[in-house]
């Protein structure tokens, strides 16, 4: 097992899914030394809900993540509400850096 401070995942315009997404957190569950984390799943129209709860509690359990940033721009199926709690995470924890990104792109991509 490796152990990071830093992560950056991007997987962007992938499909992954939200089981995939269970085992990726799972995984870095086990990484103690973590501050630094990014993950990108730009237009991963496969992700819900379920797995931005997956990843905020990983938040909230990891108190050594002081630095932490997702794009999420044109992944569609992401409710307001799980974006709000996102953002109640952001806003409950001493992060020095926090960066939420949920673009859409409505009915018009050019």
């Amino acid at each position: 097992m490796c152990i990071r401070d830093s992560l950056t995942l991007d997987l962007a315009w992938s499909s992954v899914t939200d089981e995939g997404v269970s085992r990726i957190v799972k995984d870095l569950y086990l990484q103690t030394n973590l501050t630094d984390l990014s993950l990108g799943f730009e237009g991963c129209e496969s992700l819900s809900d379920k797995s931005l709860h997956v990843i905020g509690d990983l938040l909230i359990s990891q108190k050594g993540i002081s630095k932490f940033e997702i794009n999420l721009d044109y992944a569609e199926n992401i409710s307001d509400e799980a974006k709000r709690y996102f953002y109640q995470i952001g806003k409950s924890r001493k992060f020095s850096r926090f960066t939420l990104s949920f673009l859409t792109c409505g009915d018009t991509l050019m």
